[in-house]
């Protein structure tokens, strides 16, 4: 009886353990699978060795919903995805690879939100490279007539408007808010190719943190908040100042960043301490940061 009552808590608390459980479709170079929360410092929540080109990743019960990343590594190379994970829900997933290249795709076989997202990112990434190449073809202006220049600012327009309409439909229809998220705190900047470099560049700064949500602690178990505070300092940086002039540049825009993460205590205090991590090795900016803080 008493070992019955010890099997059947076993199976019980394997039932209901997350997880993720993958097939690697061709030959793969991959050894190890392992899965990390999004944290100042990226947290380890389990590791699997791939065998075979299969992985089973057991997660601990008590771990939050949140976006995660998915790390696939073989010696020096590896390859990433984020991946939403949700209470009680073990994943399947197979990976699409080539022995001899980085290049990977992920396909969730038990997750229609994942599945949704990824399809809306794929497209949004197949219109961004449009608008990519258009936006160099309309600056090399100096070989367009007039004609062409107008032609290529219509089609920049139109690929815009259908990027637009994509990502309107997907917050209208996506129910979970994990993914709506992602794509709702991740508005396009899209600059008048009209307007002189410089003015561009300073209006892209100035309405960098238009319509991002910075005060939800909940983003902070997502690679969001990295990416924004990454992007942004890179914005601010042209790349040709000397030293000096760049950790001015660099305290400015941390008192910035700071100053947007400031409605909640959390935020704010998560959003100083990644900037220590990012400028660990310049004690002038972390002192700078250590002045302003209260933390």
């Amino acid at each position: 009886m008493l070992t019955l009552f010890f099997l059947l808590k076993i199976s019980t608390s394997y039932a209901h353990e997350k997880g993720i459980s993958g097939t690697i479709r061709d030959k793969s170079i991959y050894k190890e699978a392992a899965l990390y929360q999004y944290a100042v410092a990226d947290i380890l929540k389990a590791t699997a060795v791939i065998t075979n080109g299969s992985f089973d990743l057991r997660l601990p019960y008590e771990m939050e919903a949140g976006i995660y990343k998915l790390v696939l590594r073989a010696d020096a190379i590896q390859v990433s995805f984020d991946i939403l994970i949700m209470p009680q829900e073990h994943l399947k997933v197979e990976i699409l690879t080539k022995a001899t290249s980085k290049d990977a795709e992920i396909i969730f076989k038990n997750s229609k939100t994942n599945s949704n997202w990824y399809d809306f990112i794929k497209t949004e990434q197949e219109l961004f490279s449009e608008i990519t190449k258009l936006n160099a073809h309309i600056s090399d202006s100096d070989h367009l007539t007039e004609s062409d220049r107008n032609e290529a600012l219509h089609l920049q327009s139109q690929s815009i408007q259908k990027l637009n309409a994509i990502r309107t439909k997907f917050l209208l229809t996506a129910e979970n808010e994990w993914t709506t998220g992602m794509v709702k705190n991740k508005p396009y900047h899209f600059e008048d190719l009209r307007k002189m470099p410089m003015l561009r560049r300073l209006e892209k700064k100035e309405h960098y943190w238009d319509n991002i949500a910075t005060d939800y602690p909940g983003w902070i178990n997502s690679p969001l908040f990295q990416y924004h505070i990454q992007r942004y300092l890179a914005i601010c940086l042209i790349n040709n100042e000397r030293e000096e002039q760049q950790i001015k540049i660099y305290k400015r825009a941390s008192d910035l960043i700071i100053n947007k993460f400031s409605k909640n205590e959390i935020t704010k205090k998560w959003a100083s301490d990644y900037l220590k991590s990012i400028f660990h090795q310049q004690p002038e900016i972390i002192n700078h940061l250590i002045g302003k803080s209260n933390f």
